[in-house]
């Protein structure tokens, strides 16, 4: 199950991703795409959505791990582009970040860790525009129906 937008401008990310922000939470979202695709410009829209004041969302390329507090509870937003082994997986606590809503970038590096229920998001360059690809595994079906009514 997939759903494929392109995406004009960054307008168009802001609102898919407030929109994904109400049907999304307690998931795993992966978050695959090209350096600059968009990873972070749509984490950064997702936990704002969910926030009541303003977050600054950067990448978490250096710390790997963030957390923010939501009106959800903890969000969850992790850079896996440094990461290079399982060893180095295991000492983030990927057991209990992965029970939570949480956005995960260059997820490709999850190996044995990639969880059996979750979204992704792909996020391509096309030149003046982008694609997003949103997939869906089999657990979220429903949600999968009611986000396609609404976009």
């Amino acid at each position: 199950m997939k759903i494929e937008y392109t995406l004009f401008g960054i307008e168009d990310t802001q609102r898919i991703a407030i929109i994904l922000s109400k049907y999304l939470q307690g998931v795993v979202i992966l978050l695959s795409g090209d350096i600059g695709a968009g990873k972070t410009t749509f984490a950064s829209f997702f936990i704002n959505a969910l926030s009541t004041v303003p977050q600054n969302i950067t990448s978490p390329t250096f710390p790997i791990v963030q957390s923010y507090e939501t009106t959800i509870g903890t969000v969850y937003h992790l850079d896996l582009y440094r990461i290079e082994n399982e060893i180095e997986l295991r000492q983030l606590g990927l057991e209990e970040i992965l029970l939570n809503t949480c956005l995960i970038e260059w997820s490709e590096k999850l190996g044995s860790y990639t969880p059996k229920h979750f979204v992704k998001i792909n996020i391509i360059n096309e030149g003046t525009t982008r694609k997003m690809i949103i997939s869906f595994s089999k657990k979220y079906e429903d949600i999968f129906k009611a986000i396609n009514h609404d976009l």
